[in-house]
């Protein structure tokens, strides 16, 4: 996860720094994004970068953390208001203001997806993104599972 510095920077820099690294890994994946090519993006200099992330693995769990947070990220407050009478209306305005984003933004939803790309190995080595991962499956699960109560999903 980033150091505590890069949160203190202004919204719009972190921004910028984040859309460099997901086009970066959307069009490349991890393994063959180039962390010279984010920051000359980025106009970012290699020792500011390291000022705010520990290496190129932590540039990219704060980027597919971030726009997987766009993904699923009205899910919890979602859950909480549904109803059997409205829990497919709003399950379907939620999907449709993620593909809207999404075909906004076609290059995060790359970084996401370039994240399932990754081996056993590179997994291992970044448990973080594995933890935050897993609250994104935790997410739906959550949504899934409250549609069951309501009777409107099958198990």
């Amino acid at each position: 996860m980033p150091r505590p510095r890069f949160m203190k920077l202004p919204a719009e820099k972190q921004a910028a720094i984040l859309e460099s690294a997901a086009r970066e890994f959307a069009a490349h994946g991890f393994d063959g994004a180039s962390l010279n090519r984010i920051l000359e993006q980025a106009q970012l200099s290699k020792g500011a970068a390291y000022y705010y992330f520990d290496d190129k693995a932590d540039i990219f769990a704060t980027t597919v953390l971030h726009y997987a947070g766009d993904l699923i990220g009205g899910l919890a407050e979602m859950t909480t208001g549904l109803t059997a009478d409205n829990f497919w209306s709003t399950f379907a305005d939620q999907y449709a203001a993620q593909f809207a984003f999404f075909a906004d933004k076609p290059w995060a939803f790359g970084a996401i997806k370039a994240a399932g790309r990754l081996s056993l190995r590179e997994l291992e080595e970044n448990p973080a993104l594995v933890a935050s991962l897993g609250e994104v499956q935790q997410g739906v699960v959550t949504l899934l599972r409250r549609g069951q109560e309501l009777g409107v999903v099958r198990t």
